[in-house]
């Protein structure tokens, strides 16, 4: 089994990596649908929003419909998705 990792997201906490991969699956998200998907507080999904911003791997939009929300994506420059190299078969059956 393969596990996409995207590049600079593998050094992230947990909680970062989560919240990187909710906006990459359902992107755009406000921070309530995000805090939602991921069961994340505020006060960590902020954080982590914070931190996925300083690293250029979200951007922050304003809301069409309300102008004092923000909407969060995966940030364009974001780097692509690597594919984890597989674990060789070792040749035996089981």
């Amino acid at each position: 089994m393969s596990v996409k990792i995207p590049g600079d997201v593998k050094d992230l906490s947990p909680t970062a990596r989560l919240v990187h991969a909710v906006l990459d699956d359902a992107g755009p998200l406000a921070r309530e649908e995000i805090e939602d998907r991921t069961g994340a507080a505020r006060r960590t999904v902020n954080k982590v929003l914070a931190t996925l911003r300083a690293e250029g791997l979200a951007t922050a939009h304003e809301h069409p419909n309300d102008a004092r929300r923000k909407l969060y994506s995966i940030s364009k420059t974001s780097p692509p998705v690597l594919q984890a190299p597989q674990l060789p078969s070792s040749g035996r059956s089981r």
